[in-house]
């Protein structure tokens, strides 16, 4: 789950995409093959892909699908909800001087 920025009301937070392999001799072992696959979303209003990040514009659900290769793909839901998962809860602010005065 995707969630929004905190004091923003139409940002929000994206994802990566990370697609693995599994080989038919090894089913157990993943392979990572991002660079090598291609990933769409079945809602690009509410997920945009762009390379390996997956852009949330609004809030909803989309199917993202992988493919590697011709003949092998996965697809994973993607929920991008209005609302602040981890709200801020203190802010430090530091102002250094230019040079070596300081107060």
């Amino acid at each position: 789950e995707l969630g929004r920025v905190q004091c923003s009301s139409s940002a929000f937070h994206h994802a990566t995409a990370r697609v693995r392999a599994f080989l038919s001799d090894a089913p157990t072992l993943a392979y990572v093959v991002t660079d090598a696959s291609t990933v769409a979303s079945n809602d690009t209003a509410v997920i945009a892909p762009a390379g390996r990040r997956m852009q949330a514009l609004s809030a909803g659900v989309a199917r993202l699908d992988a493919s590697f290769g011709s003949r092998s793909s996965a697809q994973a839901l993607l929920h991008v909800l209005d609302e602040v998962f981890s709200p801020a809860v203190s802010v430090g602010l530091s102002a250094p001087l230019q040079g070596e005065t300081f107060l």
